[in-house]
């Protein structure tokens, strides 16, 4: 929609697929439909962030006069991210993208239903057809019969998306049985918790795992702000392992924010490598949380030494990601490493600045005399003595 033309694709997906049991969803009827039109000469002249926030606005409008959207829940996908972010925040500085915000919400209310604004690849949108369309191509992805939620799914994980991820990351955690939690998981054995039995009271006493055990955390991306939310609560409680979360950049703004707050170490995979091929469209954003140490700095969290691995690794993964495991089996090494160091030792080899002590004993201050040492009491008597 950025450029002359614009297009955009539809599909009502019935509730009761979703409904009913043995069906999948993705093999429904969709019903399909599509929009194709031109700009005028005013509004090709815009921004190509109005253009597509304008296009995706009208399209709902339209769906929306047309009876389709009373009481339902609206997916939009974008390959523009300035779309999602305005949406979510819910204002922008430009009045005309702050006017396409209220009027999606002006929507919301009128016609009652539930919009979510997604941000997906550039590439996703040209497999899927819509890029296409604008172009007047109508025989690409959904439009040549392809379902449309095969292009869009939200509720799989990226170890279900890709099972050759999995094996990747057994083989830089040296722990080839390793399985990513269970959404059951999140709130039990991802808190270190493994089981529990009644004491002689009756009372359940809940049972934990050993030390420097290491938790897969790979939820779907509209989940996992909620796995965040209970990885939060497990760093709180244990702070004694290891975990390694894995996720699609799909709806980002959602989690964005819990998954920095939680890791120590992060970084992003481009799609490309064999564990993370070309089809799979979105990065995959991948984090580490390591123990804590018995001494200072206590948390390797922004340590000089893992903000240098970060920039290696990136340039790794740029150029030979299948080397990017040995720098990552050192980084899960490191805290064991420098657990056993004295503070002192430990510091310099995490690069960290020395501590600056203040002295409290036997210093002599800046010379001045106390009132107390003066006799008085610091102001002039009646006499001006």
């Amino acid at each position: 929609a950025a450029g002359k033309g614009f297009g955009g694709t539809i599909a009502g997906v019935p509730v009761e697929n979703f409904r009913r049991e043995f069906v999948d969803p993705f093999q429904g009827d969709d019903q399909m439909s599509c929009r194709i039109g031109v700009w005028t000469a005013d509004e090709e002249a815009e921004s190509s962030n109005y253009k597509e926030f304008t296009n995706l606005v009208d399209t709902a409008y339209d769906e929306a006069k047309a009876g389709r959207l009373v009481d339902s829940e609206l997916f939009i996908f974008t390959d523009n991210g300035v779309t999602e972010s305005c949406f979510f925040r819910g204002s922008s500085t430009s009045p005309k993208l702050h006017e396409n915000i209220i009027r999606l919400r002006l929507l919301e209310m009128n016609y009652r239903v539930k919009i979510h604004v997604i941000h997906v690849a550039g590439k996703r949108m040209i497999a899927q057809g819509t890029d296409g369309c604008s172009r007047g191509c109508l025989m690409e992805g959904v439009m040549a019969g392809k379902s449309m939620l095969s292009f869009v799914d939200l509720s799989t994980s990226a170890t279900e998306r890709c099972p050759g991820l999995l094996d990747w990351v057994r083989e830089w955690t040296d722990r080839p049985s390793l399985q990513p939690l269970s959404p059951e998981g999140w709130f039990e054995e991802g808190h270190g918790i493994a089981g529990g039995a009644p004491d002689r009271h009756g009372v359940y006493i809940p049972h934990h795992c050993e030390s420097n055990k290491l938790f897969l955390w790979s939820p779907p991306p509209a989940a996992a702000d909620a796995a965040f939310e209970e990885l939060l609560k497990s760093r709180q409680k244990r702070t004694d392992l290891f975990h390694v979360i894995l996720v699609p950049r799909i709806m980002s703004p959602r989690w964005r924010r819990l998954f920095n707050k939680v890791v120590d170490f992060s970084f992003v995979v481009s799609p490309g490598p064999l564990f993370w091929p070309a089809p799979m469209f979105e990065k995959l954003w991948v984090g580490i949380l390591l123990p804590h140490i018995p001494h200072r700095p206590w948390s390797l969290r922004r340590a000089p030494l893992l903000v240098g691995l970060g920039k290696d690794l990136r340039r790794v993964l740029e150029t030979s990601p299948s080397a990017a495991g040995s720098r990552l089996r050192k980084l899960l090494a490191l805290p064991a490493r420098v657990a056993s160091l004295p503070e002192c030792v430990s510091c310099r080899v995490l690069h960290m600045p020395r501590s600056r002590h203040v002295p409290t004993e036997g210093h002599q201050g800046r010379g001045r005399e106390s009132v107390a040492q003066r006799g008085g009491t610091g102001k002039d008597d009646v006499n001006g003595n």
